[in-house]
Formats: structure tokens, sequence, C-alpha cells
């Protein structure tokens, strides 16, 4: 079922929120390689869902740019544009900070285990406690700060969608 499919990766690579009404999902063996920039070149109608950063863990979208754009339109792409990449950094923090602050634990965990194991779960439910504990206030801050920025794209959208409904009379 390709259309389940799509729509089940939509949601997956999606989840950090930008709410395109363009978007145009493609199989992975489709997708052009990350590139430095975010947009496409002029006259590619479709977006472009990219393989996942390695740092962030999140797929970078590539946006088309309308030979036709108009302003309002591209104020939407611009802000689109704008929240991935404030989302791509925070998430690319997070995870540094978090695969650092596990090593770290594991490390002392072994220094204080004279068997030398590595920790099993139970043994790193404790560091997953203290580091969710630690990160509360960040991430809270950041849980608001996403919610601000999606409803904007989200009014944005809308704005679109209609001048696009009224001016091509549909």
């Amino acid at each position: 079922m390709p259309g389940l499919q799509s729509f089940i990766r939509g949601i997956h690579t999606c989840r950090w929120g930008l709410l395109s009404t363009r978007l145009k999902l493609k199989h992975h063996s489709e997708v052009k390689s990350i590139a430095s920039n975010s947009t496409l070149s002029t006259g590619n109608s479709r977006d472009k869902i990219c393989p996942p950063d390695p740092e962030s863990k999140l797929c970078h979208v590539k946006f088309a740019i309308n030979p036709q754009e108009t302003k309002l339109e591209k104020e939407y792409r611009e802000l689109q544009q704008h929240t991935q990449s404030w989302n791509q950094q925070y998430w690319a923090a997070h995870n540094k900070k978090f695969v650092a602050s596990k090593e770290s634990f594991v490390e002392k965990f072994k220094q204080e285990n004279s068997n030398n194991d590595a920790p099993v779960a139970e043994d790193l439910n404790e560091f997953y406690t203290q580091f969710l504990k630690e990160s509360y206030q960040l991430h809270t801050a950041y849980n608001k700060e996403w919610y601000k920025k999606n409803f904007k794209l989200l009014c944005l959208a809308l704005k679109v969608n209609m001048q696009q409904t009224f001016v091509s009379g549909k």
C-alpha cells in the first residue's frame, strides 16, 4: 500500500512540525542528498524530503520555489525554512548532549563496578531519569517556542491557502 507507507513516512518525517500544504513525499531512492541550502532551484514544483541528519536525526526538507511565488507564499516558505533550521539546531545540540552524558555515565558505571560490564537497562534507567530531570526546563521552553512557531506557520498557511483559492477563482 504505497499511499499508507507515504503517510506513515510523512508522520515520522514531519514530527518536528513543518506544516506544509505543498509537501509531497518521495520514496527514499528518489530523494536528493542534503545540500547546504534549503531551497531547490526555481521551477521545481515539489518540496524534497532528504535523508535524516546524522546529528539531529531529523529529515531536512528542501523547499521548492514557485516562479510565480507571491509575497505571502515567499514569507510562508521562508518561515518554514527558519523553523526547520531552528528545530535542526535544537535537536542536534540536544542529541550531542545526550550522547556525551550517556557516555560519561557508562564510563563512571564501569569504574564503580569491578566486573567492568556495561550497564543493563535497569542501570540506564537511573541515567535516563536524571537526564530528563536536568533537561526538563530547556525542553519545556523548546516546546513552548515550537508551538508558537507552528501556530504562526498554520496561520500563514491558511492565509496562503485563502489567497490561492480566491486568486485562482476556485
